[in-house]
This record gives structure tokens, C-alpha cells and sequence, in this order.
């Protein structure tokens, strides 16, 4: 692997690991900070951080619903659940990020291609959840295009480089 592959892999890997920590509720790296009201379509002086709270509103106010709705239209009939009074509490969200979790650790201890594509596959639904039941412009979800990009491109990239022939002399 490359040095500009192995930066790539390192720059995904970083996000993707605060967005574990952050479906998760653990306290780390501004997880646990209040939720900005501009996450949920409000007007105020603050920046959308994706920290625990903003993430798990979405997830019981958008991607839940999406969720379903996209299950019905496959006749599975099961509603996804992703609130405070279910058992686990937010289990959608965690399952997101236990999905993102094994895609993150297979990335860098195998099968790294395959989990390359995990990590590229979840992204390709949040693309979709954010075009079609949020009817989001393209132009703000550069985010998750470029991880959704920088992770199939791992997908694409030589992990088992060729080895050097050595002349004899």
C-alpha cells in the first residue's frame, strides 16, 4: 500500500471511527456535545457537529421512517426502531455503527477490500436517504460523497502489490 492510500485509508478511518463512537453515546471526541437546532431544520448560531444527539434524532426522525418505508416496499414486514423508550435504546443507530465498526476493523486487518466495500455500501445508503426522503442538493453532501469515493477507491486500490523483481548479477 502507498503513502497516498495509506493517508486516505487513515482519513476515512478517522471519520468513520467518531461516527461509531458517536451512535454509540460514547463521550469522545465531541460526541457529547448539545445538539445544534440547525441539525433539525431550526435557525441558530451554531454548527452541525453529527455528535450523539443530532445523530440520534435523525436516526428516530428520518432514517428510521426511510428505513421502513424502504422495507414495505420489499413487502418485509418489520418496522425499524431507533427511539429512547425501545430496549436497546437507539437500536438502529447502533446497528449502523456496529455495521461501520466491523466494515472499519476488516478494513485494516482483513479482508481489507471487503471491508473497504462495507464502509462503501453504508455510505451508498446514506447518499440515498439524504437525496431521496430528504430531498438534499447534492452540493450538500460533499461528506458523504468523498467518503463514499475515498472508500471505493480503497475497494479499487492494489492492497497486494506485485513484488519487485531482483536482478542477478
Amino acid at each position: 500500500m502507498g503513502i497516498p492510500t495509506l493517508i486516505i485509508k487513515a482519513g476515512v478511518s478517522f471519520i468513520i471511527f467518531r461516527s461509531i463512537m458517536c451512535k454509540f453515546e460514547v463521550p469522545v471526541m465531541g460526541c457529547d456535545t448539545p445538539a445544534c437546532p440547525v441539525a433539525f431544520g431550526q435557525v441558530a448560531d451554531c454548527q452541525v457537529t453529527a455528535n450523539s444527539a443530532e445523530v440520534l434524532g435523525w436516526c428516530e426522525h428520518g432514517w428510521t421512517p426511510w428505513a421502513s418505508e424502504l422495507l414495505a416496499k420489499m413487502n418485509i414486514p418489520y418496522t425499524v426502531s431507533c427511539n429512547a423508550n425501545t430496549s436497546p435504546t437507539y437500536l438502529f443507530a447502533k446497528m449502523i455503527g456496529a455495521t461501520y465498526a466491523l466494515g472499519l476493523a476488516m478494513m485494516w486487518f482483513g479482508p481489507k477490500k471487503l471491508g473497504a466495500l462495507v464502509i462503501a455500501v453504508v455510505m451508498a445508503g446514506a447518499i440515498h436517504f439524504h437525496l431521496t426522503k430528504m430531498k438534499d442538493e447534492p452540493d450538500k453532501l460533499v461528506l458523504q460523497f468523498s467518503l463514499f469515493a475515498a472508500s471505493f477507491f480503497l475497494v479499487l486500490a492494489d492492497g497486494n502489490p506485485k513484488p519487485k523483481k531482483i536482478k542477478s548479477k
